[in-house]
């Protein structure tokens, strides 16, 4: 490119963008609105993902700790006894059906008073 080009070049740029003309400028206080709805949003959002990463970590944690092998506790079957071989107690029957003891009756049931000392 020589000269005379470049000066045609030069003046054709200068031709296109005075044509454009320069973009509005926004008002000072719509900036600042915006600014300040846009960190509002940011807040919001990392108030969001950090509620969610903890519940998360917790989740995580107590399942965790659920899954371990000495979180729970052992259970250990418990032997049967072997059957006694001693009399069978007069409260059960061989059965297993509960038998009621006999009540013994009163002596003072029907009878006069008790008799007093002299005294």
């Amino acid at each position: 490119m020589n000269g005379e080009e470049g000066d045609v070049v030069r003046t054709a740029f200068e031709q296109i963008l005075d044509a454009a003309g320069e973009p509005a400028a926004r008002d000072v206080a719509d900036a600042v609105d915006a600014a300040v709805a846009g960190g509002r949003r940011t807040r919001r959002r990392r108030l969001a993902l950090s509620a969610t990463g903890t519940m998360l970590f917790v989740a995580l944690t107590a399942t965790a700790v659920a899954a371990l092998p000495g979180a729970q506790p052992q259970h250990r079957p418990v032997p049967l006894s072997p059957p006694s071989v001693g009399p069978a107690s007069p409260d059960h029957s061989p059965s297993g059906v509960s038998v009621p003891t006999p009540v013994s009756a009163s002596p003072h049931i029907g009878s006069a008073s008790p008799t007093r000392s002299p005294g």
